[in-house]
């Protein structure tokens, strides 16, 4: 580890931007109210940049175990990276390409972080997120003049909280909520959850549900339930029939008007457990037949929840671009996906840490990111939720300004 080499990257990492000196865990985790020293946090992404004299090079661990990386923390000698399973298998991008120049002399060109990761510029649209607003609400916008391309809605959408239902007292005929209005669609984009508020599916009654084996099992084969919220399993997502399955889930809500769907607490978040998460030991069945623990799919889950929701839009609305919004991820999610940086404060605090995070998101190859403007715990003053508003819309095309300029 040279000592002018500068390392990048690793996606949902707070602190710094530079991860030199420091160590980090990937293990999705819900942190609510994270801070400067809190890791690990939502997402997986062992990927980062190496910095040295205006050479970059990239290093991807793929390993979907918890896995740590320790840039000079125990030594400032070298950094090293492992993982407590799987393979150890990994992917260099070389700080050097050899291309050949017109007289045929081979010339060296450094690699570009923008070469490496090769992310691309996201639509950013403009949006208001509202905790279960009511159908009022969306003329007061109107008449106060406030600008809104979508609404989200949170889980008191639902009946008693049960996913792919709709609570009809509050939101009797949801279609209501977007039309046209002054250019500006509104589309209620509500909480389709993955687990413990979760992705349990109602589409069909929980005996079929079971034969089909579509949920997470206990090592005896039980169907494993979720303590956080009794009586809700875990959908198993490592399928190939994942699409069909969530498309017809999600058609009703589709032809309730709702144009897009939010996948929260998919870390999985189970807080009952020191781990935060499901038991090491249940079970995921893949499509071979062959099985495996939830160590090595805690990860994934989040960005597999991720891939179902969007692969089975796409199934329903083959000449739309699905979206969809995930709090846990690992590397590839942003194939599906855009994503936020979970539960932040209503402080200047965290409103100066988002910047250097959302930066390292799109250096890790994650460009469609934000965070709760405003933040989520507590309410901001005035002043704050004003240089929020300024601040937070210019991070993603930011994010791709500074890759081009490293």
């Amino acid at each position: 580890m040279p000592l002018d080499e500068n390392y990048y990257g690793l996606g949902d990492k707070a602190g710094p931007m530079n991860r030199r000196n420091r160590a980090f865990t990937n293990w999705n985790t819900d942190a609510f109210g994270w801070q400067e020293s809190t890791d690990p946090l939502y997402k997986t992404i062992p990927f980062f940049l190496g910095l040295r004299k205006g050479v970059v090079y990239g290093l991807f661990f793929d390993n979907t175990y918890r896995s740590s990386f320790d840039f000079g923390k125990e030594s400032a000698d070298y950094f090293s990276f492992g993982a407590e399973g799987g393979e150890l298998n990994y992917t260099s991008l070389p700080g050097r390409n050899r291309k050949k120049s017109s007289s045929s002399t081979p010339r060296s060109r450094a690699l570009s972080p923008a070469a490496a990761l090769d992310a691309g510029l996201p639509a950013v649209p403009l949006q208001l997120l509202s905790r279960s607003p009511r159908p009022g609400d969306r003329r007061l916008l109107r008449e106060k003049r406030i600008p809104a391309d979508t609404i989200y809605l949170d889980i008191d959408y639902q009946e008693g909280y049960a996913p792919f239902t709709i609570n009809r007292q509050y939101f009797r005929i949801l279609k209501k909520w977007s039309p046209t209005c002054a250019s500006r669609v509104f589309t209620s984009l509500p909480s389709q959850i993955s687990t413990s508020r979760g992705f349990r599916t109602t589409a069909m009654p929980h005996s079929t549900r079971s034969k089909s084996d579509v949920f997470v099992k206990n090592p005896d084969g039980s169907v494993y339930v979720g303590p956080v919220w009794p009586g809700k399993a875990f959908s198993r997502f490592h399928s190939h029939s994942r699409a069909g399955l969530v498309g017809r889930a999600l058609q009703r809500l589709r032809r309730d008007g709702l144009g897009g769907f939010w996948n929260d607490m998919n870390e999985p978040a189970v807080f009952r457990y020191p781990s935060k998460t499901m038991p090491l030991d249940v079970v995921h069945r893949l499509d071979d037949g062959t099985t495996l623990d939830h160590r090595a799919i805690h990860n994934i889950f989040g960005m597999q929840n991720a891939r179902a929701t969007y692969e089975g839009l796409r199934k329903l609305q083959p000449d739309e671009r699905p979206f969809v919004l995930t709090r846990a991820a690992y590397t590839g999610a942003q194939r599906y996906a855009a994503t936020w940086t979970g539960d932040n404060l209503a402080t200047w605090n965290h409103i100066s840490m988002s910047t250097p995070m959302l930066l390292s998101m799109g250096l890790s190859g994650y460009p469609l990111v934000g965070d709760d403007i405003g933040g989520f715990g507590s309410s901001p003053p005035s002043d704050l939720l004003t240089r929020w508003y300024e601040v937070g819309p210019s991070i993603p095309s930011t994010a791709i300004t500074l890759q081009k300029a490293l």
